[in-house]
């Protein structure tokens, strides 16, 4: 299993989950450092066996090995902001989107190698990305646990859905709060909606 982004939050959180499961996983990381840090801490924790190549090499290794194989799974994270309209998200939502798109085409090139791709698009994980939310730390004790669950949390939940289904937001949670946005966006409310939430977090001297 390859795990992407894998020193840090989601990526990290997940990484040790497929361990456990004793899943053999290629870690990818930009922080040569971080990476054997990681790679040692999983090795320390389950008993995987761990590669951690260049970020430019992922595809030119990971495919011709499933391929060869004749199976695999590949998990990309993208973000429920691909979803749907997010101004003020503009770079990172169309990112994101991007992720969406590509992982579509990838899956129709290589279903016939019974290789599987499934994308995760969370709402907001509490990471170090997601530390400076004020809307976070304004949030009741209770409710915030609920809403904003750690990355560990979110691992835990997320990886039951490996092998069901193809999209998935991974949290029980974040598909409630899917479901208000779908509807929120088809009674053409959700950009009033989510530019009141950046205003609460983020000040009316950002978001006019």
């Amino acid at each position: 299993m390859v795990v992407t982004g894998s020193t840090d939050g989601i990526g990290k959180a997940y990484a040790i989950e497929l361990a456990k499961r004793k899943m053999d996983l290629v870690l990818i990381s930009r922080t040569l450092q971080k990476l054997n840090d990681t790679a040692n801490e999983i090795s320390d924790r389950a008993d995987s066996r761990i590669s951690d190549p260049k970020v430019s090499q992922m595809t030119r290794m990971l495919l011709p090995h499933m391929k060869q194989r004749k199976r695999g799974m590949i998990v990309f994270v993208g973000s429920i902001v691909q979803v749907f309209k997010s101004p003020y998200f503009v770079n990172y939502s169309g990112t994101k989107a991007f992720v969406g798109h590509f992982v579509n085409c990838l899956t129709r090139e290589i279903s016939h190698h019974n290789i599987q791709t499934q994308i995760l698009i969370p709402s907001v994980v509490d990471t170090n990305m997601s530390k400076g939310d004020h809307f976070m730390r304004k949030m009741h004790d209770w409710l915030r646990a609920f809403a904003y669950p750690t990355a560990t949390t979110y691992a835990s939940w997320a990886i039951c859905t490996l092998g069901w289904c193809k999209f998935a937001t991974g949290y029980w949670f974040f598909d409630c709060t899917k479901v208000f946005s779908i509807m929120g966006e088809n009674l053409g409310i959700m950009p009033f909606v989510l530019r009141q939430i950046l205003r609460f977090s983020y000040g009316s001297k950002v978001i006019n």
